[in-house]
């Protein structure tokens, strides 16, 4: 055992991860607690290095978003739609959340919640749907990506004003690319389209319109 240890100690830093090679020799070279002392380097190594290339950044919270896009709203009625995911492997929400916002009893739009990926992780983003049924601006609220995050740019955001379901709403088409964030864009251009067609489906249609009539036959 005690030959194994001194092999192991000898190990260039090359070796071992970058800033924790000098503990773990360290802790290797120690007599008589050798075991126990591996373990605990292995366990602070787990607390110290994180999945390379991850990097959350949470930028709206939905009351931000409430605030920024409808701020007269005084309620929220909401559904969820779901979302046939299918064998296409494309990560992505497996609903999307349709939040009608009022101002008493007047429609103001609609905020849709969704996430799709970008190129390995989620994307959280949000479409604010005016009444008349087209777009009035896109968020994104959570990116967790090294890469690609210039989608929250707000010129390529504007891109998306007044968009509607049946707009071709296409990469490189009426949508320009960012080189370096072209799966970002792919997706987030896709998932925008996608959420205005389930706007426009039969869930949001008929929970609309079924509140327009009770709307109507309480005299409001």
């Amino acid at each position: 055992m005690r030959k194994e240890l001194d092999q192991i100690s000898h190990l260039s830093r090359a070796d071992l991860p970058g800033r924790a090679s000098s503990f773990f020799v360290f802790l290797l070279q120690v007599s008589g607690q050798a075991r126990s002392l591996c373990a605990l380097a292995l366990f602070i190594a787990g607390l110290l290095f994180t999945a390379p290339g991850i990097r959350a950044e949470k930028y709206l919270s939905f009351e931000e978003l409430r605030k920024l896009t409808f701020p007269s709203a005084d309620r929220t009625e909401s559904i969820r739609v779901p979302v046939n995911v299918g064998g296409s492997g494309k990560a992505r929400a497996t609903h999307v959340e349709f939040i009608f916002l009022f101002e008493g009893e007047r429609l103001l739009g609609t905020l849709a919640l969704d996430s799709v990926v970008g190129k390995h992780e989620l994307i959280d983003y949000a479409v604010s749907i005016l009444p008349e049924g087209h777009v009035g601006q896109v968020e994104i609220l959570e990116y967790r990506e090294s890469h690609g995050s210039e989608v929250r740019g707000k010129r390529w955001r504007a891109q998306f004003k007044g968009k509607r379901a049946d707009s071709t709403l296409r990469l490189n088409s009426d949508i320009y690319n960012i080189s370096g964030a072209t799966m970002s864009c792919r997706h987030v251009t896709e998932g925008v389209k996608h959420v205005l067609s389930l706007y426009e489906g039969k869930l949001v249609r008929e929970h609309l319109a079924a509140r327009k009539l009770r709307a109507q036959a309480a005299g409001k």
